[in-house]
């Protein structure tokens, strides 16, 4: 378990370099100025989807250390805790379908 322990450790450091790095590419390499008339631009953009799978990974890399830090709190058993843990870990399932929806499906429609 020390092992998961250190690998959701550095999970939550890669997240928030990694979501960092996805939000400054995204503002710095596609034309957000277009983004006013129309999405097609962005999503025609030929770095539309290797920017988005960098948000894809890193949100993946944020359930991982969240499930750590809730394992390192779990013995308090609180069920407020547990509850806080479960919506926050939907919500970012969820933030990385959009994501994903975003990255491949909108290409293809």
């Amino acid at each position: 378990m020390k092992k998961f322990m250190r690998f959701a450790g550095f999970s939550n450091i890669l997240y928030g370099m990694g979501f960092l790095l996805f939000w400054m590419l995204y503002g710095l390499l596609l034309p957000i100025s277009e983004f006013k008339y129309s999405i097609v631009p962005l999503v025609a953009d030929q770095r539309w989807i290797w920017i988005n799978s960098i948000g894809i990974v890193s949100s993946m890399f944020g359930i991982i250390g969240l499930t750590g830090m809730y394992y390192l709190q779990m013995s308090q058993d609180r069920l407020l805790a547990l509850l806080g843990f479960v919506l926050t870990v939907f919500g970012m399932i969820m933030g990385t379908g959009q994501l994903l929806w975003e990255a491949s499906l909108f290409k293809i429609l």
